[in-house]
């Protein structure tokens, strides 16, 4: 198998488990987010492997058993007192980028 290969089967990996990370912890995730240019050009503006949204007090059950989320992710979430959480993930730049706004 190429290096090449190899390298490519590592980043879909990566991006799998980020992928599930953030969606088994709330966020809604839209894998290989691709931002266009207002104009018509060759190439796209930019591009994201995973953009994600968790919006405030998300929570999951099973049943009468509540979930629970990455103590880290929810620290946010208490300290924003209903901010939403959004991400946005490359692999490639081993870049996560998240931003709190008030809702």
């Amino acid at each position: 198998m190429r290096q090449q290969d190899l390298s490519d089967q590592r980043g879909r990996r990566a991006e799998d488990v980020a992928s599930w990370y953030f969606r088994l912890n709330g966020f809604l995730t839209i894998p290989g987010f691709v931002v266009h240019p207002d104009q018509r050009r060759r190439f796209p503006r930019t591009e994201a492997d995973l953009l994600g949204v968790r919006f405030p007090f998300s929570r999951e059950w099973i049943s009468t058993r509540q979930m629970e989320d990455d103590p880290l992710l929810t620290r946010v979430d208490d300290k924003g007192k209903g901010s939403s959480l959004l991400l946005i993930y490359s692999h490639l730049s081993s870049k996560l980028f998240s931003y709190g706004s008030s809702t």
